[in-house]
């Protein structure tokens, strides 16, 4: 008799968790993420202003190193809230696919934050366990933001191979 009960007890309430448990549920397929390189951060009229860099890999890999025939497609995002995070989610509430941040590595930074909002930033950004150690930092002062980041490279290269990403690969040859 106290077989069938251990038996019964497994079937009842094991079996049914392989089911939840199991599978890829949840997962994200590659391609239908957005996988952010730069951000840009300013603060006016009482807002954080957040932009975003992202932009298709098409012409960053591939067999053929040659010369792309177009232009690698960039996508700047905006969002702006009271606090970073308010603008990070009005980025994240208006886009239809998923943010991927562990790609960044590029900071704008415009001379309002560094007057009187660094420490702002700094605590907020020191807590993202996306972001690398090794980001780099550019402060802007006057220039539109968005004519920053949507800077192309030589002959249609895409955005991550020039001089924000990676100045050591462009200043020594």
């Amino acid at each position: 008799m106290t077989y069938y009960y251990t038996s019964t007890f497994k079937i009842t309430f094991i079996l049914p968790l392989l089911f939840v448990l199991g599978g890829c549920l949840g997962t994200k397929e590659i391609q239908s993420e957005v996988y952010i390189t730069a951000l840009g951060i300013d603060y006016s009229n009482d807002m954080y202003h957040v932009y975003f860099q992202a932009f298709g890999f098409t012409n960053v890999a591939g067999s053929d190193p040659g010369i792309a025939s177009e232009p690698a497609p960039i996508v700047v995002g905006h969002g702006e809230g009271e606090t970073i995070q308010g603008a990070i989610d009005d980025i994240e509430k208006n886009s239809v696919n998923p943010l991927y941040y562990g790609h960044i590595q590029t900071f704008f930074i415009s001379k309002n934050i560094l007057d009187g909002h660094l420490d702002e930033f700094f605590d907020f950004f020191s807590r993202d366990y996306y972001l690398r150690y090794n980001t780099l930092a550019y402060g802007y002062e006057e220039d539109d933001i968005k004519e920053i980041m949507n800077v192309h490279g030589l002959f249609y290269k895409p955005p991550i191979l020039t001089f924000p990403y990676d100045p050591n690969e462009q200043l020594f040859f």
